[in-house]
């Protein structure tokens, strides 16, 4: 969650930035809630958005659409393959 977060507010920043608008006292926060059942999984995520001041509609679409549009949202949407390989120790030289 704590990489959703970041990566949220760094397209966040990055769209204010492109606006002229003030970055200082954004707010991201991220809350999740656990499945019940197996495998352990988070179910729900919920990311809050808070600018410093108050934006227009035009600025708070394109405020949302930069933060759907982070690489760890993206990739959550459309999980990657993902390949777990377990190496033994390195060999001694």
């Amino acid at each position: 969650m704590a990489s959703l977060a970041a990566c949220a507010a760094h397209y966040a920043r990055q769209y204010l930035a492109r606006c002229h608008l003030p970055a200082d006292g954004l707010e991201v926060t991220a809350g999740f809630t656990m499945s019940a059942g197996a495998p352990a999984r988070v179910s729900r995520v919920e990311l809050r958005v808070r600018p410093a001041l108050r934006l227009s509609d035009a600025d708070t679409g394109g405020l949302l659409a930069a933060v759907m549009g982070c690489t760890v949202h993206n990739s959550i949407v459309d999980p990657p393959r993902i390949d777990v390989r377990l190496e033994s120790e390195a060999q001694a030289a």
